[in-house]
């Protein structure tokens, strides 16, 4: 049940996947009683562009208005493809882990292994390559709307988050190294035995 809730959750992340491009407005969508189902892109910017445009209805018009753009469409799309696409593989490759290493067949956990193995490395790949990607995608939705930086607006929100994605794929993979190393053990012994 737990793999199903993983796969259920990646799932959910390819569908919003091509959001960007085909429908920018409903990015982070929620439904509302009154107004049906409602977007908030909003929600991707840097809590300090989020406040400024929360004072400047302006500036919210332009930001929904930029978003609209075929290039900013496009470069939009390819930098949530390139953040969105290691959380993919890191709820997938749980749900993976786990139906694999649950089922009753020899070599169940050796192959549930593999796909955490995964899971850690695409922690890495997230935990460093997101603060880059994210202060892209903020400059060239945001350029025009409001002053930001040349090439890279950094949150440092982002940065929290990448020391305890960090943690997390230590842990992960210290754990998959440490179970590898113990049932490589256990097949020598039994083959001496």
């Amino acid at each position: 049940m737990i793999a199903l809730v993983f796969f259920a959750l990646g799932g959910m992340e390819i569908a919003e996947a091509p959001l960007p491009l085909v429908a920018p407005r409903l990015i982070a969508p929620g439904w509302d009683r009154d107004r049906g189902l409602l977007g908030e892109p909003q929600a991707l910017l840097p809590e300090a562009a989020r406040f400024r445009l929360a004072t400047d209805a302006a500036g919210t018009a332009k930001f929904l208005s930029r978003l609209e753009e075929p290039g900013v469409r496009a470069g939009h799309l390819l930098l949530s493809l390139l953040i969105d696409g290691p959380v993919i593989v890191i709820l997938c490759g749980m749900g993976m882990a786990l139906w694999r290493s649950t089922r009753d067949v020899p070599d169940a956990v050796e192959a549930g292994l593999r796909w955490l193995m995964a899971v850690g490395w695409a922690c890495v790949v997230f935990a460093t390559t997101f603060p880059l990607f994210d202060g892209l995608r903020t400059v060239l939705i945001l350029k025009g709307i409001m002053p930001t930086p040349r090439y890279l607006w950094y949150d440092p929100a982002t940065g929290g988050a990448t020391y305890i994605l960090l943690l997390v794929a230590a842990g992960i993979l210290a754990a998959t190294w440490t179970i590898s190393a113990g049932l490589k053990a256990r097949a020598d012994m039994a083959e001496i035995v």
